[in-house]
C-alpha cells in the first residue's frame, strides 16, 4: 500500500529536507546586489520624525505643553500691551494748557466724520437717519459731545473717544439753542435759547442725568452770540450781551453758574462799522489758560486811516481794555490765539496785496512778529484753529485743500480731509 512505502521512506525525506541547501541561481543574486548601491536613509519618510511622533501609543494623546506654555506667553504678552495702549488711549489730559495733538471731529450733512491729527484718513464717525451736528471735544480729550436734533427739541448726546457707547446725557431738550458750550468738568452746559418774540435767555442744564435746567436772572440784559466757561475751574460764564436789550452797544459779561455776581467787564458803543441796529465787536473771543486774559478783535474804522480792525487784549479781572498794532503796516489785524504766556497769533491783512497771512507776536507787541504759512484771501478762508500742542495752525479755505502750518518753520503740509471747517481737535495727555 501507499501508506508503507512512505512509511520506509520518511526517514530519507527528514535527512534530506534537515540538509541546508541553496538555490542554483544564488550565484547570480549575489552579483547583481553588489553592483546595486543602498538606499539612503533619508528616503524612508518615517525617519524624518522623532521617534515619539512616529510611534504613539495607541491609548491616549500626549499633552504639548511646551506649545500651550508659548501660546499662554503670547495671550498674556497682547493682553498686556492691550491694556498698555488702551491706558494711554484714555488717560485724561490737561484741561489746559498744552496738550498733545489727538484726532479730528467734524460734521458734515448732519454726520459726524473722524479724521487723525495730521488730517489724514477721515472717516465717518457716527451716522444714520439722525440729524447730528455742533459736534467738539472734552477738554480732557475722552468724551465727544453732539447735538441732536429730535422733534420735541434738541437732545444733548456724547459718545466715547470711538464713537462708541452713544448716549443722552440729559432728559431735557433744548429748545432752539443758538450756541451751548460744556463745562471744563463736564457736568454742565451753558446755553443760549432763542425764546418767544426773539426774546433770548441763558440757560445752564446739568448733565447728570437729572436734566435740571436753571435760566439766569441778568436782568435786563439780552444775550447775544457768545457764551463760555471761564478757565480753569469753570466758576463763571463770560457772555456777551446788550444792555438794555440795545443792540448799537454790546457789552462783556461775567456771571457765576448760579446767576449771582454779575457785572460787565467792556462794553463797545459806536467803534465798530456802522451798520443798523447792531453791533458786532467782540469777534473770534479767545481765552487764556488761567483766564486772566481774553482776546478779540473789533471792526473800527475811525481809529486810524487805512486801517479797518484791530486785536484787543482785555484783563478779566480788571476790565483793563488794549487796542493793540502788532504790525503797523496791516489794514487789518484780526483774530487771535494765545500761543503762549508770551506770544499771540494773528490774522495779519494787507491791503496792498489783498491777501492775508498768518503773524506770531509778542503778546506786548514789543517786538516784530514773524509770518508764517501760505497767503490767501480772507474771504475764502473758512477758520484757522491752533493745535493742542500749540506747533501748529490748521488752516482751512474753501479755495484749496485745508493745511497744516509749523509755526515754528513756516512749513506747509495739506492734508487730506475734505474739512467744511476747522472741527474740534482732540487734546490728549503730553
Amino acid at each position: 500500500m501507499t501508506t508503507d512505502r512512505i512509511d520506509r521512506r520518511l526517514p530519507e525525506i527528514l535527512t534530506e529536507l534537515s540538509t541546508p541547501q541553496v538555490p542554483d541561481y544564488l550565484d547570480d543574486i549575489l552579483r547583481q546586489t553588489a553592483r546595486t548601491r543602498r538606499r539612503p536613509g533619508w528616503s524612508f519618510p518615517e525617519r524624518w520624525l522623532p521617534m515619539e511622533i512616529v510611534v504613539q501609543p495607541v491609548m491616549g494623546r500626549r499633552i504639548p505643553w511646551r506649545t500651550l506654555g508659548v501660546l499662554a506667553i503670547l495671550v498674556l504678552a497682547l493682553a498686556a500691551a492691550a491694556f498698555f495702549i488702551g491706558s494711554r488711549t484714555h488717560h485724561p489730559a490737561p484741561l489746559f494748557g498744552p496738550a498733545a495733538n489727538g484726532a479730528i471731529v467734524y460734521d458734515r450733512d448732519t454726520d459726524i466724520f473722524m479724521a487723525d491729527a495730521s488730517g489724514s484718513r477721515e472717516r465717518l464717525l457716527i451716522g444714520g437717519e439722525t440729524h447730528d451736528y455742533s459736534v467738539r471735544w472734552s477738554r480732557d480729550g475722552t468724551t465727544i459731545y453732539f447735538a441732536r436734533d429730535l422733534k420735541e427739541g434738541t437732545a444733548v448726546m456724547a459718545a466715547d473717544a470711538d464713537g462708541r457707547n452713544i448716549r443722552q446725557l440729559s432728559p431735557t431738550l433744548l429748545s432752539s439753542p443758538e450756541l451751548a458750550e460744556v463745562s471744563p468738568d463736564g457736568s454742565r452746559l451753558v446755553a443760549i435759547n432763542g425764546g418767544s418774540g426773539g426774546v433770548k435767555t441763558l440757560s445752564v442744564l446739568g448733565l447728570n442725568g437729572e436734566g435740571r435746567i436753571g435760566t439766569l436772572n441778568i436782568g435786563p440784559v439780552q444775550p447775544t452770540n457768545y457764551a463760555d466757561w471761564r478757565p480753569p475751574n469753570g466758576d463763571e460764564i463770560l457772555f456777551l450781551g446788550n444792555p438794555n436789550g440795545v443792540t448799537t452797544d454790546l457789552a462783556l459779561y461775567v456771571v457765576r453758574p448760579d446767576g449771582t455776581g454779575l457785572r460787565q467787564l467792556a462794553v463797545q458803543h459806536d467803534e465798530s462799522i456802522a451798520r443798523p441796529f447792531t453791533q458786532v465787536s467782540f469777534q473770534d473771543l479767545a481765552l487764556s489758560d488761567d483766564g486772566r486774559m481774553a482776546a478779540y478783535w473789533n471792526w473800527e474804522t475811525k481809529v486810524a486811516e487805512g486801517r479797518s480792525c484791530f486785536v484787543h487784549l482785555l484783563d478779566l479781572d480788571t476790565g483793563r481794555d488794549r487796542r493793540m498794532t502788532f504790525d503797523p503796516a496791516a489794514s487789518c489785524e484780526a483774530g487771535a490765539a494765545f500761543v503762549a504766556p508770551d506770544r499771540i497769533l494773528v490774522e495779519h491783512s494787507d491791503s496792498d496785496s489783498a491777501g492775508s497771512r498768518l503773524l506770531i507776536a509778542p503778546i506786548d507787541a514789543s517786538a516784530p512778529g514773524t509770518f508764517i504759512g501760505p497767503t490767501y484771501y480772507y474771504q475764502n478762508r473758512l477758520g484757522w484753529a491752533l493745535s493742542p500742542d500749540r506747533s501748529k495752525v490748521l488752516l482751512v479755505r474753501d479755495d484749496e485743500p485745508s493745511q497744516l502750518v509749523t509755526i515754528a518753520t513756516g512749513a506747509v503740509e495739506n492734508i487730506g480731509a475734505a474739512l467744511p471747517g476747522v472741527g474740534s481737535w482732540q487734546r490728549l495727555a503730553p
